[in-house]
């Protein structure tokens, strides 16, 4: 628990956050789309299980993963550090805890603006870089257990490039 003021560093970082938290909305807001576009539900794509991503219109849930497997919802989290503005594209799995009450757990977290294009050490082709970011989200939602910390995007780290 915080018990002094912020420093000069945090101040800059909060004033960093307010000039970044748009373009790292509408970065979290383009992923969705994207994967929105591919996976509709109706086909499956590359091998993988059917399974849809849908936007949300506004507020805190920018949009939502179903599936026969398990079902995920996407949040945007920002975070202030020292001269810094982060952001991350959280997916949340809806599970049922110990009493039966419905819930979500964070599975995985993407930075923003970029996430990271790497998989076992290799880079993901531009082509590829949609589908393998969607079989990530709906192997986090399907695998992803309270028990476990969140998943951190299973694409290493990989200098940052646009879809």
């Amino acid at each position: 628990m915080r018990t002094g003021l912020i420093s000069q560093e945090e101040l800059f970082g909060l004033r960093y956050l307010a000039d970044e938290a748009e373009h790292l909305e509408r970065k979290a807001k383009s992923y969705i789309q994207l994967m929105a576009g591919d996976f509709d539900g109706e086909n499956s794509i590359g091998g993988l299980p059917k399974f849809k991503v849908t936007e949300e219109p506004s507020g805190r849930i920018l949009g939502r993963l179903n599936s026969q497997f398990g079902e995920g919802r996407f949040i945007l989290e920002f975070k202030a550090q020292d001269k810094t503005a982060k952001g991350y594209l959280v997916v949340e799995k809806h599970i049922f805890d110990k009493t039966d009450a419905s819930t979500w757990v964070p599975v995985m977290h993407i930075p923003l603006p970029n996430p990271v294009w790497e998989v076992d050490g290799q880079p993901v082709r531009p082509n590829d870089k949609v589908y393998m970011l969607a079989a990530s989200v709906l192997y986090a939602v399907i695998n992803g257990t309270p028990e476990e910390q969140p998943v951190q995007n299973p694409l290493k780290a990989y200098p940052a490039g646009a879809i």
